[in-house]
Parts: structure tokens; sequence; C-alpha cells
């Protein structure tokens, strides 16, 4: 809506209309931290055009947004400010939810040293599905996105034994595939021939240890999708306001986030 028409729906004049929304735009929303003693994190961010990073911890079991920052990219002493100011206001965590990035794994580590650390299975197979292609191109590649394609459905220990034999056997069988090379036309440089499968397989084993937490602690999500839906919702608004300065865009998806917020819980209900 414009200036013009928002004025005529709530019958005030375009000047004061102007004048109130810059006033809310000049001036980010307080703050409101809720203490939880046994807080299950989800900690994302989403990227603006890969130059501007917005990062939301959200409280899983209180259906909240308990902090966010507006940076330009996931930095580890900004996390960690974060969680420190969390810990004052009286949030202790259990666990933590997040795409394994390495600023939010060692920002945890120093905070929470206890908190239990849940990789998103969500991130882990959008990573396989983006360098394996709908259409891999070799068997090896089919196989491997049949098997990672599984990786959000697994519910028991048995789906979990039963996805790592099947991750166990593929290397196995394929561990020669792996190791082909293609050299440049000097014969002096090489590069591996299926960098992508490579990059895949690697990304799930460097996961592994952190994947399956939640089948042991039932209350621990096991993925961010709490806050994917947001971030869709808040791009498809921002994409409105995008010609807004960077010293409002903190203001104004602050204020997006606190409207989205539901009823603040009391604290003595955690």
């Amino acid at each position: 809506m414009t200036f013009k028409q928002v004025a005529e729906q709530v019958r005030k004049s375009k000047e004061t209309v102007k004048r109130e929304i810059n006033l809310f735009l000049k001036n980010s929303p307080n703050l409101v931290i809720i203490p939880n003693k046994k807080a299950h994190l989800l900690i994302d961010g989403t990227y603006f055009k890969r130059k501007n990073c917005f990062v939301i911890y959200h409280d899983h079991d209180l259906k909240y947004h308990q902090l966010w920052r507006y940076t330009n990219k996931e930095k580890g002493y900004e996390i960690e400010s974060d969680l420190r100011e969390l810990k004052r206001k009286g949030v202790e965590l259990f666990s933590v939810t997040s795409d394994g990035h390495s600023a939010i794994k060692s920002a945890v580590v120093k905070v929470y040293p206890k908190a239990i650390h849940q990789r998103c299975l969500v991130h882990i197979q959008r990573f396989a599905e983006i360098y394996l292609t709908q259409n891999p191109k070799t068997k090896a590649g089919r196989e491997l996105k049949e098997i990672a394609s599984l990786i959000n459905d697994i519910d028991s220990h048995l789906a979990k034994l039963t996805f790592l034999a099947r991750i166990d056997n593929w290397q196995k069988k394929y561990q020669n595939f792996l190791k082909e090379r293609t050299y440049d036309l000097e014969g002096r440089h090489f590069w591996y021939t299926h960098r992508n499968l490579r990059k895949v397989i690697t990304h799930i084993n460097n996961a592994l240890p952190e994947m399956f937490r939640y089948l042991v602690f039932k209350s621990i999500p096991k993925d961010t999708n709490g806050l994917e839906g947001r971030f869709t919702d808040l791009k498809q608004k921002f994409r409105t306001h995008r010609g807004l300065k960077r010293t409002k865009r903190a203001a104004y998806l602050g204020w997006y986030l606190t409207t989205k917020n539901e009823q603040i819980p009391t604290q003595n209900d955690h």
C-alpha cells in the first residue's frame, strides 16, 4: 500500500501517516527475552542478496523469537554476544538446532558448553539435493540421491541404523569411483571428476555425530522448519520495501518479528 492508500484507510493525512511510519523505522522495538530454564533454541540466518544476513534465535517450546540480529554474515563473536545476552536474561539451553555453521557451533560451546547440538536434517537433505540435482547423471548419484531423500523421514533407531548401513555400503561400493581424477591438457593439474558426489558424502559424514540427537531426546526439534516459513514470508514482505535505507532495515525486520511473536508467556510458566 502507498502512503496515500494507508492514509485513506486509517482516515489520517498522508503527512501524518508518513511521519508515524518513519518514527517506527527510526526506532527498533524493545526486545523482551523470556526466561526459560530448559530451552530448545533454533538458530538460523537468512541472506538478502548475500550482502545482509538476518539471524533469529527462536524458542521452540515458547514459539517465541527471543532475539535477532541484522548483520552482514553469521559471525561467531556476534552470536556469542547474543547467547551471553540470552543467558544473562535467564535462558538456559538444553539444545540448539542449527545448520551446523561453524560460527554457531563455536559460540554455543563457549557460552553453553553442556547444550546438545542437533544438526538440522532439512538443511542436510537440501544440500544433497542441490549438489546431486534433480536428475543425477551417474548411477552413484542416483543411488545417493535416493538415500539422502530419506534423511528427514528417519523417526526411529531402526530407521537410523538402516540409513547408516546404506551410507556405509554406498561408500564401499563407490570408493574407487569417488577417487577418479580429471587432468588438464598438460597433465600437470587435476581435480576429482565427481566433485559434487564427494561434497555430498563428506557433508553427510561430517554431520553424522550430531544428526540423531532427537532420537535420544524426544523434545529436541530435528530441523529449523519453524523458521523457514517465517523467512519465506519475511522476504516476500521485504521485497515491497527493498528501497529502505540500511539504517531502517533493522528496525523494519525487528518490528516484523515483534508482530509475529505470539502473546508473551508469563515468566512463571517456565
